[in-house]
């Protein structure tokens, strides 16, 4: 057996968001090749496009799926229960969530 039979995405599908982007459209590429039928998630068709003709120049598949950015208002006025939660923030909208300091790992103690 073959790394690339160890790690193949034949009959998968990968999604990639941003993946009209940079970083993100290599990654698509790189599931493309091993086998994965990539949908690119992003908002510019002809990025996409190029992509896309990379990926099947290469033997890959793939499609586009054509998103737009939406703001936090608009966002939470359609959600009466996230205005709420979201308005008794603290934090300004434009301050990055971090991560909780729990940590996950399992206790290595018996109860």
């Amino acid at each position: 057996m073959s790394s690339l039979d160890l790690f193949s995405l034949k009959g998968r599908t990968a999604v990639v968001i941003g993946g009209t982007g940079e970083l993100c459209g290599a990654m698509a590429e790189g599931f493309a090749s091993a086998g994965a039928h990539v949908i690119l998630v992003g908002r510019d068709p002809a990025k996409a496009d190029a992509r896309l003709a990379k990926i099947k120049a290469a033997g890959g598949s793939g499609e586009f799926l054509s998103t737009r950015p939406i703001s936090l208002s608009s966002a939470t006025a359609s959600s009466p229960s996230t205005a709420r939660s979201t308005s008794s923030s603290t934090a300004p909208a434009s301050t990055p969530l971090r991560p909780s300091s729990r940590s996950m790992k399992p206790s290595s103690t018996a109860s």
